[in-house]
């Protein structure tokens, strides 16, 4: 065993009666990665604290679970949908869920797309009898028309459409430990880029908010400061993607450089392999890797990807040099526990 990929859990990761302790007791070069899933998750949790933001995710989780639990307030959105957005391909709303964070774009991106019909749903609400019905109604109608929370909703939108295709490669079984840093490397550049060019961003962010505040209030304008864009928001989830994923990078540093498209520009060691003496024969495995680097310059590079599993499955079509001698002990380290 090589690697091995699990949560935070003191019972999991502990140092010292952990999980991946005690099966490093028995197979030291199973190398422990904290489930890169989890870490995204956590790093959407931690920047979701933002005051706005949080309370925005708050109240449309409320809002859909008080919507949801009647099926009389169910058949009236259904009804605004489709008089006010006859082409929508949403019906309903949908559940918000408390711990996977990624997972609530859906949620928010139906929630802008059929914001209109929602908000004439609680205004129609207000007017029935029972009284648990409409001053909830009033509750939820007032909270949802202020900038405050279109703006924070527009945002979070923006983010969470970045990090969804991120989720959902992360939990592919074919993606690897590489593959997974270099898409965080593209999300963060591109959130980066959004944050060195924050007016821009505004701009665009605050445009879409005005379009949907103007959809149920023709002479209202957005109202709020821009510190919330600029600032909490973007600054603590680059921060925090930087932060829960410096380990998995360093995991990746050495054996990373055995790919074809990264060993011809790089300088391998055999010190770099140590972990892996129980498999390899580190006196030998230099001129191995010689070898390797030399046989990389050729067409070879080009053929075979940049990733681990494109790596191994070279080798299992035979395709691989024969120098390669070193390439069974040595596999990927798990990327996530989807894997």
């Amino acid at each position: 065993m090589v690697g091995q990929g699990y949560d935070g859990a003191a019972s999991m990761s502990g140092n010292l009666k952990g999980v991946q302790t005690i099966i490093r007791e028995s197979h030291p070069a199973a190398l422990y990665v904290y489930c890169s899933e989890h870490s995204l998750n956590l790093a959407l949790a931690h920047s979701c604290n933002v005051q706005y933001v949080r309370n925005c995710i708050g109240t449309i989780k409320s809002i859909g679970n008080f919507i949801k639990s009647s099926a009389m307030r169910t058949n009236i959105l259904k009804t605004k949908i489709k008089n006010i957005l006859p082409n929508s391909k949403w019906n309903k709303l949908t559940s918000m869920c408390d711990t996977r964070w990624v997972e609530n774009h859906n949620g928010i991106q139906r929630f802008v797309e059929i914001f209109q019909p929602i908000v004439e749903t609680l205004e129609e609400l207000q007017l029935v009898q029972d009284i648990n019905t409409s001053s909830k109604s009033i509750q939820f109608y007032r909270a949802i028309v202020t900038s405050e929370f279109i703006l924070s909703m527009v945002t979070s939108n923006t983010l969470f459409s970045m990090t969804l295709p991120l989720c959902k490669s992360l939990q592919s079984v074919s993606c690897d430990l590489v593959e997974a840093v270099q898409h965080i490397e593209k999300i963060l550049n591109e959130l980066i880029h959004l944050r060195e060019n924050i007016d821009h961003t505004f701009n665009d962010i605050f445009e879409k908010s005005e379009l949907l505040l103007k959809s149920i209030d023709g002479e209202e304008n957005i109202r709020i400061p821009r510190i919330l864009l600029q600032y909490h928001f973007f600054d603590d989830f680059i921060r925090q993607l930087k932060e829960r994923f410096t380990n998995h990078k360093k995991i990746i540093s050495s054996l990373c450089f055995l790919l074809p498209n990264k060993c011809t520009n790089s300088e391998l060691e055999a010190s770099d392999f140590e972990l892996y003496s129980e498999f390899l024969d580190l006196d030998a495995l230099l001129n191995e890797l010689k070898l390797w680097k030399r046989k990389c310059f050729g067409n070879f590079t080009s053929n075979y990807g940049d990733t681990g599993k494109n790596f191994f499955d070279a080798e299992k079509n035979k395709k691989l040099p024969k120098e390669c001698n070193w390439r069974r002990p040595i596999d990927w380290p798990s990327l996530t526990q989807c894997t």
